[in-house]
């Protein structure tokens, strides 16, 4: 039970962190070979790689996300983690505020110094059209992000 409780933390600390646009925070919680699938895009792989992801969103949008637990699993060193979610999207020029809800699923993983961190995450949007944070093709076009 103390790992599903330093999961569950550690993903509160992780949406404390998104919405505060903690960049130190966000590369703290993941690992370094992190890999995050969003919708409609290539895989992102690399902490590095997600960070300058994040960044880009920040500098266009504040956001709000709430997330809603389902399930957490562990066996092994890894937890699986499944919730739901829904963010609220105000951009800072020229476009019109967005709200998007969908689920998530994350593999943590035990590191050597036996903290939790993100080792992959898929999520996806429940919205025709995407936001900008699931998937929103409009908002983050391939070339402007590292793969590796």
């Amino acid at each position: 039970m103390e790992s599903r409780a330093e999961i569950d933390r550690r993903r509160a600390h992780f949406t404390d962190a998104f919405n505060r646009e903690d960049l130190t925070s966000l590369r703290e919680l993941c690992t370094e070979d992190i890999v995050m699938m969003p919708s409609n895009q290539p895989p992102i792989i690399g902490i590095d790689a997600a960070v300058e992801w994040w960044t880009t969103g920040f500098e266009a949008f504040r956001s709000a996300l709430h997330v809603t637990p389902r399930e957490v699993h562990i066996a092994n060193g890894w937890a699986f983690d499944w919730w739901d979610w829904h963010v609220s999207i105000v951009p800072l020029r020229g476009a019109v505020c967005d709200v998007d809800r969908g689920s998530s699923f994350w593999m943590w993983r035990r590191q050597h110094d036996r903290v939790w961190r993100v080792a992959r995450a898929m999520w996806k949007s429940n919205n025709e059209a995407p936001s900008v944070w699931a998937g929103g093709v409009g908002y983050f076009p391939n070339d402007t992000f590292p793969l590796m």
